[in-house]
């Protein structure tokens, strides 16, 4: 290969690239191939004769994730348990081989990984420049919808398992609920609304967008919870305004921002919001030209019979009746039993559901961009023609492909 780039012309490094990429896919196909069937072998000088007849040699292939294999692998008869006549490939239960079709472990889960940000279309323009081979898009279609029946069986089988209490798993838990997508979520029927009801009854003051539904407006609450915090019972709340410091696919993190002022007069700014990470509830304060601020992290694993440790106690509390403060039950109980008050929730899981979905499909786009992008500068393409094809500023592009 070597020599036979010296003795071309001069070639561009985005040339010398390919022809190296070639090389190497070139030669782990043949290095594959050579291990299966020798493996191959082996087997069939090991295996148990009298069980497994061999029956000659029959040539197959396999996609990978470096380009298509071509071998030849011994088929065996034998006799099933129940007494019936049976070809297997011994080859296959020895390698643990798991297909798709023709399609490798690997490569359909670099398809399938790659399907869900970017079309069918996209998709087999990334698998033929990255892997070696060629796939059009249909054949990626019917790669998915076999993964799917796949799949599909194999949740089947687990529902038939479990009605037969032979389920498998390490936790035994009252209700499940599995992260989808917003457009599955509104082809649901009228059960979606059930199992939103069934949701909020997990539902703690912890829980961000209950924490905002329950004191939001609760000026009474979020007094009760600040003056025990801050261990001064003249605080009087003027103002609460809710904010987003954090939106995204993994969660959202909700703050409460307070203004107040105690007995004296004096004003200060306070902040409520959760935090994964804190050691207990801190305070942090710096100073202004007018206001104190404070911000306040609840760690919800601190517990004692105090009054702060009673009020994580019921910041952690599903049910209102175990409550110890009357003003969070009653906006726990509102929320949750009360017609209008869960008409509320749904109101506000529905718009957490939208702004999820809108936020995954646009993440999507600018990861499909992303992944366009990088292939049609390995194609050699300008980064001007590139945004233009991408729909993005040349400078992210620029970002993307370095």
């Amino acid at each position: 290969m070597m020599k036979s780039i010296v003795d071309e012309n001069l070639v561009s490094f985005k040339m010398l690239e390919q022809k190296i990429y070639d090389y190497v896919c070139e030669l782990g196909r043949l290095i594959t191939q050579q291990v299966l069937e020798s493996y191959d072998a082996k087997l069939a000088e090991s295996r148990d004769k009298k069980t497994y007849r061999g029956k000659g040699k029959r040539k197959t292939s396999i996609k990978t994730v470096y380009g298509e294999v071509e071998y030849r692998r011994t088929v065996y008869r034998t006799k099933t348990k129940q007494g019936e006549t049976a070809y297997v490939y011994l080859l296959d239960e020895a390698m643990q081989m798991d297909k798709i079709g023709l399609i490798s472990t690997n490569l359909a889960e670099k398809i399938a990984m790659t399907v869900t940000e970017a079309s069918y279309r996209v998709t087999a323009e990334t698998i033929s420049n990255t892997c070696g081979q060629t796939i059009s898009s249909s054949g990626v279609w019917n790669m998915m919808q076999r993964l799917g029946e796949r799949i599909d069986e194999e949740e089947q089988y687990a529902v038939k398992e479990m009605h037969a209490d032979r389920a498998q798993g390490e936790k035994v838990i009252p209700v499940l609920f599995e992260e989808m997508d917003g457009i599955w979520l509104h082809m649901q029927n009228s059960n979606h609304r059930k199992m939103k009801k069934q949701e909020m009854k997990v539902f703690r003051y912890m829980d961000d967008d209950f924490m905002t539904a329950c004191l939001e407006d609760n000026y009474e609450a979020v007094e009760l919870i600040l003056r025990i915090v801050l261990g001064q019972e003249d605080i009087t709340i003027k103002s609460i305004r809710v904010q987003d410091s954090m939106k995204n696919l993994q969660g959202r993190s909700a703050i409460l921002d307070v203004h107040a002022v105690d007995n004296t007069g004096k004003e200060f700014d306070c902040e409520i919001q959760r935090s994964d990470k804190g050691a207990g509830v801190k305070r942090a304060r710096h100073n202004s030209s007018l206001l104190d601020a404070h911000i306040l992290y609840v760690n919800g694993e601190y517990r004692d019979d105090s009054a702060i440790g009673k009020l994580m106690h019921d910041f952690n509390c599903a049910d209102a009746d175990d409550m110890h403060y009357g003003l969070l039950a009653e906006r726990t109980r509102y929320l949750k039993e009360n017609s209008k008050g869960v008409n509320e929730m749904y109101r506000t899981m529905d718009e957490v559901e939208k702004e999820c979905y809108e936020e995954g499909r646009e993440k999507g786009r600018e990861t499909q961009a992303e992944l366009t992008a990088i292939n049609l500068r390995k194609l050699g393409l300008p980064l001007e023609q590139i945004a233009h094809a991408v729909g993005f500023h040349v400078e992210k592009v620029e970002k993307w492909v370095k």
